[in-house]
């Protein structure tokens, strides 16, 4: 259904609105308010939708069930790996995130000036602390850009400052963790008559398995030696 002219706020009591004349700052800025409310509304339904369909079909509309598993049920992977799919796994993820955090916080009958862009900010800090930033986000009109920064320093529980550098050892770690993580839904595609590609597979398991000790065991040594520089 359309939506009626004379139903929008701000238009003047004679009918004609503010046609025929300038606009003030006032007005203007009325304006961008309502078109900001609608953006807010529009993209918070659109998130809520999608991760409703997610909730309900992988998760048996249990958003529990979400906060235990979250992406790592194979039938998810498989989803945010469709070639039809019409949004990237990113996107998808963030959308059950939202509709999780709906549902758990009440936040859209609580919070009406945080849209979409606010919650996607919090995704990743810890539950506890998200209800609190976001009712400190809706009461003092927090951009997304100053709610994202709040929500990074929770993450990485630091003070306010500069982010943590990562070492190199530990970019490498995580970028292996997140390697290792792609395998786990590409082997669901690797058909069961392929042995000769899994005995590779095997193969260099068995490698990278020797490998990840031998690093275990430098990173304890090392460990064990600035523990006792620091008695």
């Amino acid at each position: 259904m359309l939506t009626e002219i004379s139903d929008l706020d701000g238009a003047c009591n004679d009918g004609m609105g503010w046609a025929h004349a300038e606009l003030c700052t006032e007005q203007i800025d009325e304006v961008v308010n309502q078109l900001n409310g609608i953006c807010r509304t529009s993209s918070l339904e659109f998130a809520l939708k999608v991760g409703a369909v997610i909730i309900h079909h992988f998760y048996g509309g249990d958003t529990k069930a979400w906060r235990d598993r979250g992406p790592k049920v194979n039938s998810f992977r498989r989803l945010a790996e469709h070639p039809e799919l019409p949004m990237s796994a990113g996107a998808l993820y963030r959308c059950v995130a939202v509709f999780e955090m709906c549902d758990r916080l009440r936040a859209p009958s609580k919070w009406r000036r945080l849209g979409a862009s606010h919650l996607r900010a919090v995704i990743g800090v810890p539950p506890d602390r998200q209800e609190n930033l976001l009712a400190k986000a809706n009461e003092e009109r927090w951009s997304v850009q100053f709610l994202q920064t709040k929500a990074q320093e929770l993450r990485e529980g630091r003070p306010r400052g500069g982010r943590r550098p990562q070492s190199p050892l530990e970019k490498n770690l995580r970028a292996l963790d997140q390697c290792l993580r792609d395998c786990e839904g590409a082997f669901d595609r690797v058909e069961a008559h392929k042995l000769e590609e899994l005995d590779q597979s095997l193969q260099l398991l068995t490698k990278m398995r020797a490998s990840v000790d031998e690093l275990t065991r430098a990173v304890e040594v090392r460990r064990g030696r600035l523990a006792h520089d620091d008695v």
